[in-house]
């Protein structure tokens, strides 16, 4: 059987030799309905990381430089070593990746998970159809009953993604604003703050934050295990992840994170539902921003607020925060606003 350019249909597992010209393509397990357009002379395969890592690496810098900011989030960042739970397709000229097309697996508090997906495209390969055949190829080696949705933080992967079949469900909103605050609340009297142990504090932290985010898509099936992974993080210290106790019981935590330039972000709060409607959220708020002030010399607060939560959004402009960017989520089953 012939491909639409004349060049033979690879078998299954096989790279297809890319020539700038459309071509029908059988790629892993499926047959990709998709008519793909890749870059002149690259070729697209299944990411190996042992064989394309650095390359993959120089491509996240290039992407970085130009948009100034990073180009996978560090969920899946940390991921590129490979894994059970990860899937990737590349593009490849000589030694160059052009894109990485990558998908993580989120497991699910109740229900089915998903994977999420990102694309790293390298800014001379962002046509509209080099998108839809990165995010075509990555799609054929996802198994065929699982969801999947992807990520796109700019408006042309989003018109892109869109175009080929996608719909809008979720929106992540990045608020900031300057520091130091002017005034801050006092916690609930009966509340104190703790820097987090190391081997002590670990499941009392997973079992709170996955009551406070029960059915979120990413953070509310967190484990022990996936907190740890997130300690080897380069930015970590447990003294920034701040934990509210009342008496033995932990009532909720702001873990903050230091970026540089005096970037000082909210990375995770989290409230015990028990504990919820009594001010501790916003005062839990309030004091890792000011941690960020005082203790980290941070001149900007950062955090990122569903597009949804409209308790989240009101309580955040109080406190001063205005968007600075948003990211959009696409998928192609769609239950009410999510997929």
């Amino acid at each position: 059987m012939e491909g639409r350019t004349g060049n033979p249909t690879p078998t299954e597992n096989q790279p297809y030799p890319a020539h700038g010209a459309g071509a029908y393509v059988r790629w892993g397990r499926f047959a990709v309905d998709t008519l793909l357009v890749f870059p002149a002379m690259a070729t697209v395969m299944p990411y190996e990381p042992q064989r394309h890592r650095r390359a993959v690496e120089e491509l996240l810098k290039r992407i970085e430089a130009h948009v100034g900011r990073p180009a996978l989030s560090e969920h899946k960042a940390v991921r590129l070593g490979g894994g059970t739970d990860v899937r990737a397709t590349a593009a490849v000229d000589r030694d160059v990746v052009v894109w990485l097309a990558f998908a993580a697996w989120h497991p699910a508090d109740a229900g089915p998970g998903h994977w999420g997906v990102e694309l790293a495209m390298d800014p001379a390969h962002r046509r509209p159809e080099e998108i839809v055949a990165a995010l075509a190829s990555l799609r054929s080696e996802l198994p065929e009953e699982d969801r999947h949705a992807v990520w796109a933080a700019s408006d042309d992967v989003a018109s892109a993604i869109e175009r080929d079949g996608y719909h809008e469900v979720r929106r992540l909103y990045r608020l900031e604003r300057l520091l130091p605050l002017a005034n801050r609340r006092s916690l609930p009297p009966t509340v104190r703050i703790a820097p987090f142990r190391l081997g002590t504090d670990e499941a009392a932290w997973v079992a709170v934050n996955n009551a406070a985010f029960s059915g979120h898509p990413e953070n509310g099936a967190l484990t022990v295990a996936d907190l740890k992974e997130r300690f080897a993080f380069p930015w970590f210290n447990p003294d920034d992840l701040l934990m509210a106790w009342e008496n033995d019981r932990l009532r909720g935590s702001c873990w903050t994170k230091v970026h540089p330039q005096g970037v000082g972000e909210i990375y995770i709060v989290g409230v015990a539902p028990e504990f919820q409607g009594k001010g501790l959220g916003r005062a839990l708020v309030e004091t890792g921003l000011d941690h960020l002030a005082s203790a980290r010399s941070c001149t900007t607060g950062v955090l990122y607020v569903e597009g949804d939560n409209d308790a989240a959004q009101w309580l955040y402009s109080e406190l001063g925060f205005t968007t600075a960017d948003v990211n959009r989520q696409f998928a192609r089953r769609v239950v009410g606003n999510r997929f």
